[in-house]
């Protein structure tokens, strides 16, 4: 992992998109086994963001 900021998200996006490939290559189809994937990233991103103070009023929140 390197120290620039850019960088790590690019390596980071790179990541998630062979994720996504292995799924396509297992032939994931069980929308019920995607939707838990999705809800646990999601989890993970959200308790990430509070750890690490990434949350403020009103990103992402789903406040209108």
């Amino acid at each position: 992992m390197s120290g620039d900021p850019h960088e790590a998200r690019m390596e980071l996006a790179s990541w998630f998109a062979k994720m996504l490939a292995e799924l396509d290559e297992d032939h994931v189809d069980d929308p019920a086994a995607i939707d838990d994937l999705r809800y646990r990233v999601g989890k993970t991103f959200a308790e990430w963001r509070l750890k690490w103070g990434y949350i403020t009023p009103g990103s992402g929140g789903g406040q209108t």
